[in-house]
């Protein structure tokens, strides 16, 4: 069995939320009676799923008592990235986490191959199912509600050539209405970005191939290994460093189609759900 480590990003403000957010973090807001990290870590409690962390700041010691509790009665024991202090961004806080559940594992990491054939790190065995630096990093947004086939997509990545070959990071995508897409290539290798409303457009390595755009649903399989290429700066966006590593490194979308994903950070979405 191919197996991941799951990361769930939880540090933000839920500001999009307003007064639900006024007394507890995102994670915490109750979504049909329950509270969305609940529903999620059930959800995601599949025998492929190794070990969790999770990131905190809004009241980031009310969301650690919970889980604390929460895993209490579960099979997994949940780490705290703490970003109390300091809000890292979503680059910063995921360049954390790699930090946390990699820099001191014994064995070799995952390779990674840059765009013109070098390699960095060392090769490593998927099949190793004991040693957690050849384990890929599950990310799942706290407030993504779908019945998205999470154990199928870490199937199709560890199996695939393409992917477990070279590949930085694999990105759930799909054509969902968006203001914002990120761009692919005809190999669903990550070429730009785009913003339909402003009509800004980024392009990687200023290519002129034929892209489509496609929206990140807030889900992705990250090979440890990128830790070793992001910026050293602390606090960054994710989105802007994927366009600047994706110079270098493949990064691929995996395309859901019409896959339905429910933003439950607007107000809008928990009402309609409830």
């Amino acid at each position: 069995m191919k197996r991941a480590d799951l990361f769930i990003p939880a540090a933000g403000k839920g500001t999009r939320l307003k007064e639900l957010t006024a007394d507890k973090p995102k994670a915490l807001v109750k979504v049909n009676g329950i509270p969305m990290i609940d529903t999620l870590l059930q959800r995601l409690d599949i025998p492929e799923i190794d070990r969790i962390i999770v990131n905190v700041h809004h009241f980031a010691s009310m969301l650690s008592c919970h889980l604390t509790e929460f895993s209490s009665n579960e099979r997994h024991q949940i780490i705290i990235s703490d970003e109390s202090q300091q809000l890292l961004d979503t680059g910063g806080g995921l360049k954390k986490v790699l930090h946390i559940l990699y820099d001191c594992e014994s064995g070799r990491q995952s390779s990674i191959t840059s765009a013109d054939g070098r390699l960095d790190g060392d090769s490593t065995s998927f099949n190793d199912e004991t040693d957690n630096s050849s384990k890929w990093l599950l990310v799942y947004n706290v407030d993504i509600l779908s019945d998205f086939d999470v154990r199928r997509f870490i199937s199709d990545v560890y199996d695939g050539e393409k992917y477990r070959s070279n590949a930085l990071a694999v990105m759930v995508v799909s054509n969902r209405t968006s203001s914002r897409y990120l761009l692919f290539d005809r190999d669903m290798r990550l070429c730009g970005w785009m913003n339909e409303k402003t009509g800004e457009r980024i392009n990687v390595n200023n290519s002129n191939a034929i892209c489509h755009k496609l929206a990140y649903s807030g889900i992705q399989l990250v090979n440890p290994s990128m830790k070793t290429v992001m910026r050293e700066d602390e606090i960054f966006p994710l989105i802007p460093e994927y366009l600047r590593l994706a110079e270098r490194y493949p990064i691929y979308g995996y395309d859901v189609g019409d896959e339905n994903f429910l933003d439950l950070g607007k107000v809008e979405n928990i009402k309609r759900y409830d």
